[in-house]
């Protein structure tokens, strides 16, 4: 077999063609990697804002809530303080007397005495 020789400025020119080669390669690396970087950033930076907002729009939700409930708590009280006063009053009048018997827990039946 015969030997072939490659003239040392080929091999030279290879090399530096290598070289090259090889130095645009890392530049597009590096070039994507700070894209891709870029890109992730944005993101996280959106999904922070996203996240912000809906905590803020909940929150607002929910205090609202609470505001209601508070309210309709303030009213029941009411109307059970009035029924209460009505109740004592119709029982306090002479000739309204009544036995009132457990039924439940909360719950009681009158019988009118006569």
């Amino acid at each position: 077999m015969a030997e072939s020789k490659v003239e040392p400025e080929v091999v030279e020119q290879l090399l530096s063609r290598l070289s090259h080669a090889s130095e645009q390669i890392a530049d597009a690396v590096e070039k994507q990697t700070a894209q891709f970087d870029r890109q992730v950033k944005e993101l996280l930076d959106h999904s922070e804002e996203t996240t912000r907002r809906l905590v803020e729009s909940v929150d607002k939700e929910i205090r609202a809530q609470i505001a209601g409930l508070r309210r309709q708590i303030v009213e029941a009280e009411r109307s059970i303080e009035q029924a209460r006063k009505a109740v004592d009053e119709y029982l306090g009048r002479p000739g309204n007397a009544m036995v009132l018997h457990r039924i439940d827990y909360t719950g009681r039946i009158g019988v009118r005495v006569f």
